[in-house]
């Protein structure tokens, strides 16, 4: 079995249990529970501890992408809906979106998201608030690196 095979059969069996655990699964997760993303490390970002959380991914922009890829085509057959929220700072003072890259340029994420042929909003459920809450936007990787050269 070939090793994008058996990549792919990580991601889908990640999305499966989280949704099975949690009725609900995003991207954080999936890095998660294939062990590219420590908890901590998600803990320390929503404490602003971690200015991106693309910092504490372990794995190449190529592995990573390919991973949110397998997640959005496994989204897509299982008919499940992508909704759109934001990632506050779990810090005390003035409320602050997290970011998921180092770039953190909302214009070039725009650029990348008009180039890119697929995206996906990357969401999240707050128990909280009990409402899902937005975590990023998932582009290509092509998409991306044509939007920073077009600058």
């Amino acid at each position: 079995m070939s090793n994008r095979i058996q990549f792919e059969k990580r991601v889908i069996q990640a999305a499966e249990r989280t949704l099975y655990d949690q009725h609900y699964v995003c991207a954080i997760d999936i890095l998660v529970n294939m062990g590219l993303l420590q908890p901590v490390h998600v803990e320390d970002w929503r404490k602003g501890k971690i200015p991106f959380l693309e910092k504490a991914i372990q794995g190449s922009l190529g592995k990573i992408s390919y991973a949110m890829k397998c997640f959005r085509c496994w989204a897509s057959e299982k008919g499940l809906k992508f909704s759109q929220t934001a990632y506050l700072a779990r810090t005390s003072g003035p409320k602050r979106e997290l970011r998921f890259s180092k770039s953190g340029d909302p214009g070039l994420t725009r650029r990348a998201k008009k180039l890119s042929s697929k995206s996906a909003v990357v969401v999240e459920f707050s128990r909280t608030r009990k409402r899902y809450e937005r975590q990023g936007l998932l582009l290509e990787s092509e998409a991306l690196e044509t939007a920073k050269h077009q600058n």
